[in-house]
């Protein structure tokens, strides 16, 4: 929940437009301190943005004084609980080394310039337009998630957690396969719950599962990327170990849904996985490779 002078702040900048902060400190009233808290708190919880970049990056390298409320020690105690008589009371002593440094003005770097944008609402019907229902979101959503993936169930909630229910999204599921959009049953194993696919991705499994193995052709993906399934939270009994290469820049080679090579470093590591033939390897190193300069092509074009 959002504080008073969050509160405060925010109905100024909704009554006024974009503010500067001597403004809104001169209608709200409130000393600056709690008005530069205050916006930390609104920009915090996606409310107001400002008219540059350096104004949002000043506020992560601010830092207030004193916090604003201290925790109550004695919160997390039961209810029936008594101290000891000969108990001392310490008062602890704020940290010196912690609290941020006085920067004279009229030094180089001295004066917040990056307070010195105005402040208004994120939300504005101009920019992101009408505040959207909760079913026309799900329906946004749903349709969202069928072009990206082709086949969804619950696990993406799961996953992404949008700000809208699973009970809505499906709902307007629902919808879609009575109209006849989509496509209602169980397409891949390991996803629990209902499934919807739409009649594209349904072929595509099909025609995937009766291809022959070598007609299959390799294809390179990075490991963060959405559609790869292997990053879904699946209780499966049969996951590839080589489904997760660790750190930045890691990429897998697959081949009909199976990863024939795990990628770390963008190629200074991989590992190949045990059902791959040599002629196999090779064809797959090429395709990497292959994958490898044309991202770096691309990079120097830029």
């Amino acid at each position: 929940m959002l504080s008073e002078e969050a509160k405060a702040v925010r109905d100024t900048i909704a009554a006024e437009g974009a503010s500067f902060v001597r403004d809104i400190q001169a209608i709200t009233g409130l000393t600056m301190l709690s008005v530069r808290e205050a916006i930390r708190e609104l920009v915090a919880w996606g409310l107001i943005t400002n008219d540059t970049v350096e104004a949002l990056r000043e506020i992560g390298r601010w830092k207030p004084l004193m916090p604003r409320t201290s925790p109550d020690p004695t919160s997390w105690l039961p209810s029936d609980y008594v101290p000891s008589q000969n108990r001392r009371i310490v008062q602890r002593r704020p940290n010196l080394r912690r609290l941020p440094k006085w920067r004279r003005p009229d030094k180089p770097g001295g004066a917040p310039a990056g307070w010195a944008g105005r402040w208004s609402l994120l939300r504005r019907v101009v920019t992101l337009g009408p505040e959207l229902s909760e079913e026309e979101r799900a329906e946004r959503i749903a349709r969202q998630w069928l072009a990206r993936y082709g086949v969804v169930s619950r696990d993406w909630w799961r996953r992404e957690r949008p700000p809208v229910s699973w009970r809505a999204i499906y709902r307007e599921l629902k919808r879609l396969e009575f109209r006849g959009e989509v496509r209602r049953g169980y397409f891949v194993k390991g996803l629990g719950g209902a499934q919807f696919a739409v009649p594209d991705a349904v072929e595509w499994l099909r025609a995937v599962a009766l291809e022959e193995e070598s007609q299959r052709g390799y294809v390179v993906m990075a490991a963060s990327d959405p559609a790869n399934v292997y990053n879904l939270p699946l209780e499966l009994t049969d996951r590839d170990p080589l489904s997760r290469p660790r750190g930045s820049g890691a990429l897998l080679v697959m081949r009909g849904g199976r990863v024939a090579i795990a990628v770390e470093g963008r190629g200074r590591r991989y590992t190949v996985a045990d059902w791959m033939t040599p002629e196999d390897t090779a064809n797959a190193k090429q395709v990497l490779l292959e994958h490898l300069r044309g991202e770096r092509s691309a990079r120097y074009l830029m």
